[in-house]
């Protein structure tokens, strides 16, 4: 049998590229078999204290929580998602805080890190350092950490009840503080999804300080009760059929709903009529990628209890927040809010320094968009909020030009052409519970204003 050298082997095309994709994989497995996946470790620590012994996370941060910062107006405590790669979110959060002005010097930054088991063996920390799961029953879900034969704990701690104790020490070291934010991306917004309303922190707070959540593509939400998403794609809400629960058995248990809270014992100790009551309560801010919308994303949720909620992340982002307005009424608008950031897929960083984000997150006033002259008729659109059975639209003096109503989809369910007439009637609509758009356009102006469906 011949034998080729290797350097013989690369100046024949078809044999040196077979050995240099073999080798490329070779690397690639192997590395991943030598616990290269395992994220880096923030190089800060937090310590906690549980029946008198001591236990740390690691974490990274711009300024010590610990001590005394009476220049911080702002704290920002950003979850990571299931890669736990607090080091990158940390960059993006301090990038994002250099991009709006005076936030970087008012600002307390910090992304506290879960590790999971794998961490911490490659890691090299010690016993005082807890484990969770990295799935359902897990971190993001607030679920006690973890112990094993090979990594025996004797103390196991709820990562919610760690975020708790990490806002009382920033609210007692912060005197000047006004704004409490907790947000998250993807698996950090499952977490934040559920913490907002889990926590009782915000009945302890000190006065004049304000609580915000932020919620970023995640992959599944928590619903208060057992109607998921039909039909027309978020707009209609109904129990599952009874052959869908038989293949899906566990659809409405926590994470994706609260019938039965399986052992997570931080949830359990509130309660799902606490968790319904609070909810509408807190200040929420969705924040969904126009682009985050691939069914086979590696990291997407794609079993039965997921998919019930959508085929997408935006999909169920969509869905949920109808689900909020169909479930809390219209009420919850005032301080639960929805932005669709364009262009922007399943990107952490993208969707952190985005303007929408940088809104949320840091307050930052957006610049106002150009927009064409201001419509001159005066319009009367009523009733609103109204059942989605008939609408009248009255102006004044007439209008000429295109009505439309569309969804929050972008989808066009009603078009007519006007032409100089004062008022029109709309019957038989059939609009579900949900958030509509009136609009109005002709070649001079446009006009667009939200419509509130209830029932």
């Amino acid at each position: 049998m011949q034998q080729i050298g290797f350097s013989r082997a690369f100046q024949d095309p078809k044999t040196g590229f077979m050995i240099l994709l073999f080798l490329l994989v070779f690397w690639a497995n192997g590395s991943r078999a030598m616990g290269q996946s395992s994220p880096a470790v923030c190089q800060e620590r937090i310590t906690f204290w549980m029946a008198g012994n001591p236990i740390q996370i690691p974490a990274c941060y711009n300024l010590d929580p610990d001590k005394v910062h009476p220049e911080v107006n702002r704290v920002v405590i950003l979850i990571h998602g299931t890669t736990r790669t607090a080091t990158d979110q940390y960059v993006y959060i301090s990038d994002a805080a250099q991009m709006v002005p005076g936030a970087a010097d008012s600002c307390l930054l910090l992304v506290p890190q879960f590790l999971t088991e794998d961490d911490i063996s490659g890691a090299g920390v010690g016993a005082d350092f807890p484990f969770w799961d990295n799935g359902s029953r897990g971190w993001k879900t607030g679920y006690p950490s973890d112990s094993t034969a090979a990594h025996p704990r004797s103390l196991r701690v709820s990562s919610y009840a760690l975020i708790d104790t990490l806002i009382q020490r920033v609210l007692a070291n912060c005197p000047n503080l006004r704004t409490v934010v907790v947000a998250g991306h993807s698996g950090g917004g499952q977490f934040v999804n559920r913490y907002s309303c889990a926590n009782p922190m915000e009945g302890l707070q000190t006065p004049g300080v304000a609580f915000r959540y932020v919620v970023a593509n995640p992959s599944t939400y928590l619903y208060f009760t057992p109607e998921r998403p039909v039909g027309r794609k978020g707009l209609d809400f109904a129990i599952p059929k009874p052959k869908i629960q038989e293949k899906c058995p566990h659809w409405d248990r926590y994470k994706f709903g609260i019938s039965d809270f399986r052992g997570c014992s931080y949830v359990e100790s509130q309660g799902g009529p606490a968790l319904e009551s609070r909810f509408p309560l807190r200040e929420m801010v969705f924040l969904l990628g126009e682009k985050d919308k691939n069914p086979n994303d590696e990291d997407l949720d794609q079993t039965c209890q997921a998919d019930l909620q959508g085929k997408n992340r935006l999909e169920r982002g969509l869905s949920y927040f109808n689900y909020l307005i169909f479930h809390f009424g219209p009420s919850i608008l005032s301080n639960h809010y929805l932005y669709r950031v364009p262009g922007t897929d399943h990107s952490a960083r993208q969707m952190i320094q985005s303007d929408e984000g940088l809104e949320a997150i840091f307050g930052k006033k957006l610049s106002p968009t150009p927009s064409p002259p201001p419509l001159s008729t005066q319009i009367r659109i009523y009733p609103n909020p109204g059942d989605g059975s008939d609408l009248t639209l009255s102006m004044d003096p007439p209008f000429s030009g295109t009505v439309k109503i569309m969804d929050t989809w972008g989808r066009i369910l009603l078009q007519l052409n006007l032409n100089g007439i004062p008022e029109t009637h709309f019957t038989d609509l059939g609009l579900k519970p949900g958030i509509y758009l009136l609009v109005m356009e002709n070649n001079e102006t446009q006009f667009v204003k939200k419509l509130i469906i209830h029932r």
